[in-house]
Parts: structure tokens; sequence; C-alpha cells
């Protein structure tokens, strides 16, 4: 009967393997506490970069590894301002955060609040947010909320150029007669007149003013067969 030889415990191999082993553990424990050490942020206009990160919870820069980027978003989106938001974590211990901001359309006087281009009306917690229309009177919630999604369509720079915004149940100017429009005074002294449906036709408030010489007056954007070419235009003088 052969004898098996007993294997020898190879104490050299051994020690190198577990210093190894404590080297990895000692690296990775070494990672997973390493803090944040930048954070950048992007694609915010209104909301501050401070407010972002207090919403994320890393305002003390706790390590990079703490929260995932998913776990940042989902924070992050319960500001009322964001619409989305990307988190992205870097290996040179950045986190870049690029928001998507909803739009403010304006800010509706008759309960003191501002709405926003998803619908939502927020408190008016924000401070010194200077240009945003005033809509001045108040408006059914139905009929509102069906302006606010063609309003919502307006770009943000001729959302600028708009003073104020007053609903009426029924409109008559030189005997044009038109029921639920919106009479929309522009910071440049004209008047708008338009449907909830030809709310998007403001994008073309510029070109469309450029053809009128400079004059001021009244241009009707509430009928069916408007078009960026084909408006009314009543003179103030007239």
């Amino acid at each position: 009967m052969v004898k098996k030889k007993k294997k020898k415990l190879n104490i050299k191999r051994t020690l190198a393997f577990l210093l190894c082993l404590y080297i990895i553990c000692c690296g990775i424990f070494f990672l997973l506490k390493q803090p944040i050490r930048h954070i950048e942020i992007s694609g915010n206009n209104i909301l501050k970069d401070s407010t972002i990160i207090k919403a994320a919870g890393i305002e003390n820069y706790p390590s990079i590894f703490k929260y995932t980027s998913w776990n940042l978003e989902k924070k992050i989106k319960k500001l009322d301002l964001v619409e989305d938001v990307d988190v992205i974590k870097w290996f040179d211990f950045t986190v870049k955060i690029k928001i998507k901001e909803n739009k403010i359309l304006f800010y509706y006087q008759n309960n003191k609040k501002i709405v926003l281009s998803n619908g939502d009306i927020i408190n008016n917690d924000l401070k010194k947010v200077y240009g945003i229309p005033i809509l001045l009177n108040s408006v059914d919630s139905k009929l509102l909320k069906d302006f606010v999604n063609n309003f919502s369509k307006i770009k943000e720079n001729i959302l600028s150029e708009i003073s104020t915004i007053e609903y009426f149940s029924e409109y008559n100017s030189n005997d044009i007669v038109d029921t639920n429009v919106f009479k929309i005074t522009m910071n440049d002294g004209n008047t708008v007149i338009a449907n909830i449906k030809n709310c998007e036709f403001m994008n073309k408030y510029n070109e469309i003013y450029a053809s009128l010489g400079d004059r001021k007056g009244i241009l009707r954007l509430d009928n069916k067969l408007t078009t960026e070419s084909n408006f009314v235009f009543m003179p103030y003088e007239e």
C-alpha cells in the first residue's frame, strides 16, 4: 500500500497571499471612505447650486459611495422646479449633476402662487424671480389646465416679454367678439388677444411685430384661421 505524502504548508506563499489580501482590503476600505471632492452642477437657471446640493444630501461632502446616482436623482427630483436630472459619479471623486428645470409660466395673482410648465402650482417661496408674467384674475381649473398645457409651449425669451395676462370669458374689441380668450399685455406696450389653441403663435411675436412697422396696437391671434402670416392687427389710434 502506497502512502500518500502530506503536503507541507508553504509559509512564504501563505504570507504573501495574506499580505496581498490585506492590501486589497485596505485599498477597498480607503476608496469607500473617500469623500466627494468636487460637485459640478449645470442646467439650473433659477435653482441655486446650494439648494440642489442640500436636496441631494451631500452638503457635507460624504463618501462618494454613500449614495448611488439613482438615489441622488430621486432626492433632487423632489424639488418642484426640477423636471429631470442626471447624476454621474466620476473616478476623480467628482459628482456631476445635470438639471432640467420646469419653466415658470406665470405668477397667479388669485392665489399668490407660481404656475410651472408641468402644471404644478407651487408656493411663491422663490426670491428675486424677475421677468415672469402675472395672471391677474381667476380662471376655472379645467380651463387653466388647458391654458397651461398650451402656454408652456411658449419659449422663455417670449415669456420674459410678457407683462400681464387677463382672462375674459367674452372679449369684445372693434366689433370682434370671442369667448374664452386671454388678453396678454406685452412689455413693449402692445396687446395680444389669444385663445388657448393659438398660444403657440406667441413664439412668432417678434417676427410679427417686426412686420408692423413699429406700430402699437392689438394683435389678434384668436381666429381659427390664424397663422404666423395671417392675423388681425388693430392700431391703438384706430
